[in-house]
């Protein structure tokens, strides 16, 4: 079921998450990856686009980097990261559903 997208103040991904990520490079990759990814999905393209791979794995490595810098005591708002993997999950998701290929 499709639904109408809420527009300006509405939006949680406008209101929330853009200001979050354009303090935190995590953030910002993951949120270019996802929309890359929901681009290819909405206007029927192959997932093949490199431009939104590359920000998926820069996402991964920062992340990587982030929580290791955690672990070891650094005082970083853990709000971003959780938000980062749920949308990293997302765009495995999207992947799944446009780019679904059967294993050989």
């Amino acid at each position: 079921m499709y639904t109408t997208p809420l527009r300006g103040d509405r939006n949680p991904f406008v209101t929330w998450i853009m200001p979050l990520a354009v303090r935190d490079d995590v953030l910002m990759h993951t949120v270019l990856a996802y929309s890359a990814c929901h681009l290819n999905n909405t206007t029927g393209t192959p997932c093949d686009g490199s431009t939104a791979w590359t920000h998926y794995a820069s996402a991964i490595r920062s992340l990587k980097c982030g929580i290791t810098n955690l672990s070891s005591g650094d005082s970083i708002n853990t709000s971003i990261y959780l938000l980062a993997v749920l949308l990293l999950g997302l765009i495995e998701v999207c992947q799944h559903r446009c780019c679904h290929v059967e294993p050989m």
